[in-house]
């Protein structure tokens, strides 16, 4: 009886890990969506900073080996990609503005 009052968590659980991805668009926009709970669109030439981060804020990231994302003028979102070097490098070659801290 416990196992079917904990579906609904588990379902949520399993739809963020298996649905959380970032993709840079044709149109130089960053693509960030975690399960059905964010769904972001941001331009990428709006990317001001990057910072490796650790943080354990709620965010659309499986791991605590993060980079938070700083644009507009108050905005930031912390994410996790595999290969943080490439998507960096990907993000720079869309907007060579883009500092990077460590």
């Amino acid at each position: 009886m416990m196992f079917f009052a904990l579906i609904p968590a588990i379902l949520l659980i399993l739809n963020i890990y298996l649905n959380t991805f970032y993709q840079i668009t044709s149109d130089k926009k960053l693509l960030i969506k975690s399960g059905i709970l964010f769904n972001a669109n941001i331009e990428i030439d709006k990317i001001k900073k990057i910072k490796h981060s650790n943080s354990f804020l709620s965010a659309p990231a499986l791991s605590l080996d993060r980079l938070e994302l700083f644009y507009n003028t108050y905005d930031s979102v912390i994410i996790s990609p595999k290969n943080k070097s490439k998507f960096i490098a990907h993000l720079l070659s869309n907007n060579p503005d883009i500092s990077i801290q460590d």
